[in-house]
């Protein structure tokens, strides 16, 4: 929602720049934002309780 209203603006304001950035930064940034799920994922599938204290050791 947020890269949408992010587009959303900068379209808006013709600061197609920062429309190129912002996409750039999310298409990096969302990997790196979904650790904490693979982790769990993986704890689900070792039959394990999941928790976000194990997923951040791992």
């Amino acid at each position: 929602m947020l890269c949408l209203l992010m587009a959303f603006v900068a379209i808006r304001f013709g600061s197609y720049w920062l429309l190129l950035a912002t996409l750039s930064g999310f298409v990096f940034l969302g990997p790196v934002l979904c650790l904490g799920l693979y982790a769990i994922s993986a704890q689900l599938e070792r039959d394990q309780r999941p928790s976000h204290r194990a997923s951040f050791r791992e």
